[in-house]
C-alpha cells in the first residue's frame, strides 16, 4: 500500500506485554521531534521499532525506553526496505533483550547514528545482532553500547549478516560476556574508532 505516516513532537507510553511502539509493514513511517521526545514501553516481549515486508521507518530525536524481558529496541526482518534512526537514546531493562536486531533478506538499509544503547536489569543482552543484511552504526561524538548482565554480547553476526561500527564503544560488565561473536557464514565486522571493555 506504500502509505506514508508522519509523527511530529509526540511522546508515547504503552503498558502491557507484546507491545510495539512503531510498526511498519508495506508503508513508510517518519517520526521526528524538534527537541527530544520519548517512546516508553512497560511489558515483556515488546519492540520499540518493528519493520518488515517492504516497510521503512525514519526516526530522529527520539528516545526509547523498554522495560521487559525478551524485548527488542529496533527489529527489522524479512524484506524491510530501510531503517534510519538518528539522534536519540535507547534504554532497555530486562533479560534476553536486543538493542538492534536485523534479519533483513534483501538490500534493505539499516543505519543508526548518534544513538547510545544502555541495557540493564537482566542477563543475556545483545547490543547488535545481524543475520542477513548489514547494520551500520556511527556517531559524530563517541557513543556507547553497554550490557550489564551475564552472557552479554556486544556484536553478534551470523548467516550472511554484517556490522559496520564507527565511533562506538562497547562496555560489557557481566560474567561470561563476549565483545564480538562472528559465527560461520558471517559476511564481516568492521569496528573503527571505538573500544571494547
Amino acid at each position: 500500500n506504500d502509505t506514508d505516516f508522519q509523527v511530529l513532537n509526540s511522546s508515547f507510553t504503552l503498558n502491557g506485554n507484546n507491545a510495539v511502539g512503531i510498526y511498519s509493514e508495506y508503508g513508510k513511517v517518519n517520526i521526528s521531534a524538534d527537541t527530544s521526545a520519548l517512546l516508553s514501553i512497560e511489558g515483556d516481549n515488546s519492540y520499540g521499532i518493528y519493520v518488515k515486508n517492504s516497510g521503512s521507518v525514519a526516526s530522529d530525536n527520539y528516545s526509547y525506553e523498554l522495560n521487559g524481558d525478551n524485548s527488542i529496541g529496533i527489529l527489522a526482518e524479512s524484506d524491510a526496505t530501510g531503517i534510519n534512526v538518528t539522534n536519540g537514546s535507547m534504554n532497555i531493562v530486562g533479560s534476553n533483550t536486543f538493542g538492534i536486531k536485523s534479519s533483513i533478506v534483501g538490500d534493505g538499509k539499516f543505519t543508526v547514528k548518534n544513538l547510545p544503547i544502555t541495557m540493564t536489569g537482566g542477563d543475556t543482552q545483545t547490543g547488535i545482532f545481524a543475520e542477513n543484511g548489514s547494520v551500520q552504526v556511527s556517531a559524530e561524538n563517541p557513543a556507547e553500547i553497554s550490557t550489564s548482565g551475564t552472557t552479554g554480547l556486544g556484536i553478534h553476526v551470523k548467516n550472511g549478516g554484517s556490522v559496520i561500527s564507527n565511533n562506538y564503544s562497547y562496555s560489557l560488565s557481566g560474567d561470561e560476556s563476549i565483545g564480538i561473536d562472528a559465527e560461520i557464514g558471517a559476511k564481516g565486522i568492521n569496528v573503527s574508532n571505538g573500544s571494547m571493555t
